[in-house]
């Protein structure tokens, strides 16, 4: 009889974890002339450089940041989202947009932001000035860095200190500027 009701158990709490199995991540969504930034307010796809984008547990929908240096701002805030609270968040690859327009193509590179390989005080700017270029590719990453400069990061060696001291300062090149 024990053995039945040790089944019973066993069976209720797979029932009770969904079987052990997470939901995927949701799909990217490329932003529209209606997203703004979760950061700064500024409408997203007026500005260059790369875009990202997190999804939240009790939210529809992604929160859309005009540059990489806003999303690293709100995730490393005290109050920001904590891991379990994110349901997916992602970058633009750089390696497979234009840096002016990254937005522009109907299927934009977006990649997973923890699996970036981040090039951190290049030379290229941002919506917000300078900025974290991430790329899939380490190899990419690394020939954006001879080309621009800045070193390397992966997605846990950046901290809030990197990002509010992010080298290289200024506005954006061309007609778009930071605020």
């Amino acid at each position: 009889m024990r053995p039945i009701w040790s089944l019973l158990f066993f069976l209720l709490l797979t029932a009770c974890s969904g079987g052990g199995q997470e939901a995927p991540p949701p799909e990217p969504q490329a932003p529209d002339r209606s997203a703004a930034c979760a950061v700064c307010g500024m409408t997203v796809v007026d500005y260059p450089g790369p875009k990202a984008q997190i999804f939240l547990q009790d939210r529809e929908g992604p929160e859309h940041f005009c540059s990489t240096r806003d999303f690293f701002a709100y995730l490393l805030e005290e109050d920001g989202p904590r891991d379990h609270q994110i349901a997916g968040m992602y970058v633009h690859d750089m390696a497979r947009v234009d840096w002016e327009r990254p937005h522009a193509e109907k299927e934009a590179a977006w990649i997973p932001a923890r699996e970036a390989h981040y090039v951190v005080g290049s030379d290229r700017r941002g919506a917000m000035g300078p900025t974290l270029a991430p790329f899939a590719d380490r190899s990419q990453a690394e020939a954006f860095a001879a080309e621009h400069g800045g070193e390397i990061r992966r997605f846990g060696e950046i901290e809030r200190d990197l990002v509010a001291d992010l080298p290289g300062g200024g506005p954006a090149q061309g007609e778009h500027g930071g605020h």
